[in-house]
């Protein structure tokens, strides 16, 4: 059965069902840096962003909120392009509007459709191929895109102006062909896999 859900309620049917459920897999074009504080986060959980390097400098996704996430064991992925907004819960799944932003949350007029039965089985199924095609990312590669990103930060959701571009031009990024946009792919990553085990 499949419900839409706005504004408040959306939101209080989202950090309802992530407190509920044992883990919480969400895939998400962009996140702020207070993701940590937006959904009750356990050890085993999975985010899937889009934390490349021209989005985390350009403010639009949070480095600091990721690796805050991956500090208390959420396993932590980036993926190039990603605007999908995609949470999957024990037993329900939302797919919306919403990035996991605080503005989102606070100030933008959000919708989701909250689904459950046999349509969580198909969501799982479209987050597991995201998460294979995805770069898990460790704490060290997510300290470097720190440094990349702008004093404040979380998608053009962000409360208040952006930090100043420095007036020098960035040095030259050598161009990959791998979709993760230069991150290093010779570091070595425990990837998680989330097992998804309805209750």
């Amino acid at each position: 059965m499949a419900r839409l859900l706005h504004g408040r309620k959306l939101w209080s049917a989202i950090q309802r069902l992530a407190r509920q459920s044992q883990k919480v897999m969400a895939a998400v074009g962009f996140i702020g840096e207070g993701v940590d504080q937006l959904l009750h986060w356990r050890r085993g959980c999975v985010l899937i962003a889009d934390l490349t390097r021209e989005r985390v400098q350009e403010g639009v996704s949070s480095a600091r909120g990721a690796l805050r996430l991956l500090e208390k064991g959420v396993a932590v992925y980036s993926l190039k392009d990603l605007h999908a907004k995609v949470l999957l819960f024990d037993r329900h799944a939302v797919v919306g509007s919403m990035n996991l932003s605080q503005v989102s949350h606070s100030r933008l007029r959000e919708a989701g459709v909250l689904l459950d039965g046999d349509q969580v089985k198909a969501v799982w199924k479209y987050l597991r191929s995201l998460q294979r095609e995805a770069q898990a990312l460790s704490a060290g590669q997510l300290r470097e895109l720190t440094k990349l990103e702008p004093l404040r930060s979380g998608h053009s959701e962000t409360a208040g102006p952006r930090a100043p571009q420095r007036a020098s031009s960035p040095a030259p990024r050598r161009r990959r062909e791998n979709a993760h946009d230069g991150l290093d792919s010779a570091s070595t990553t425990k990837a998680f896999l989330f097992t998804w085990n309805p209750v």
